[in-house]
């Protein structure tokens, strides 16, 4: 009887080791890189580390609003606060990202991971006043870093889902279209302040199931974000022959929300 258990498994594990033959090298094998060390989830648990380069496409900007001060009072008229609409140029601003993934499964077929990324977003809008005039293209950059948290499911060996929320945070550098205050006319102007969106993403990952070292893969997501720029600009004005300093105070207001779009190639290390 304990030789025929003995013959059984052995002839198993010659099998599996047959099997796992035609997937890695005799290396490979050796370093323990085998399936049954739980590489990827639909071959068991455990955990797993992957890089990924994105390139996709951002929500547009969809509201502005502009604060002007001279000295303090509000300029040019009695309305502190003017929200007007935005055109974007693309539609759909791009976006490059790199991000890291770390995930442990304690279930064969799903589980939890994290992400940590940085991201770049270059936009182009014009600003469309309430009495219809509108700017001249104004550039706008973007770079984040970026945190979430999500859950994995496999469907077979080589399709795996994710869903993850995530917050991004960074510095937003905006070109604009002030006042002269000398001459009256509108001139361009480079700001930067504070940035900040959150959202929700899911990502459809596809890998080979042979090597299971590189995957690729489409995203969609819904984000919401704000960002503000403030304005600061002394300016000395001679007036009757007496030089006067004016301080300009200008505070631009971003919102947006909407889908994003992406594709990503990932490698696992």
């Amino acid at each position: 009887m304990r030789r025929a258990v003995f013959i059984c498994s052995l002839s198993a594990a010659i099998g599996w080791t047959a099997d796992l033959t035609d997937r890695y090298t005799a290396e490979e094998l050796a370093a323990g890189k085998d399936i049954s060390e739980h590489i990827y989830g639909s071959h068991g648990a455990g955990e797993f580390d992957e890089w990924r380069v994105h390139l996709g496409f951002a929500p547009g900007i969809d509201r502005i609003e502009v604060k002007a001060e001279v000295n303090g009072r509000p300029y040019p008229g009695p309305a502190r606060i003017e929200s007007d609409d935005v055109i974007n140029e693309p539609a759909m601003p791009p976006r490059l990202g790199v991000e890291w993934l770390l995930g442990d499964f304690d279930d064969p077929r799903q589980g939890w991971f994290v992400t940590l990324g940085l991201e770049f977003t270059m936009r182009e809008y014009l600003l469309v006043y309430g009495i219809g005039a509108t700017t001249r293209p104004l550039d706008l950059y973007a770079a984040t870093a970026s945190v979430g948290m999500g859950y994995a499911w496999y469907w077979g060996p080589t399709w795996r889902w994710e869903l993850q929320g995530f917050l991004n945070g960074g510095m937003m550098w905006t070109q604009l279209e002030v006042v002269d205050l000398t001459s009256r006319r509108p001139q361009l102007a480079i700001d930067n302040g504070p940035q900040v969106e959150a959202g929700s993403r899911f990502a459809a990952v596809w890998h080979p199931s042979y090597t299971q070292a590189w995957h690729v893969g489409a995203l969609v997501d819904y984000r919401v974000g704000y960002a503000q720029t403030i304005y600061h600009n002394d300016v000395e004005i001679v007036e009757q022959g007496v030089p006067e300093t004016r301080t300009m105070r200008g505070e631009f207001r971003f919102r947006w929300h909407g889908f994003g779009y992406g594709i990503f190639f990932g490698h696992r290390f």
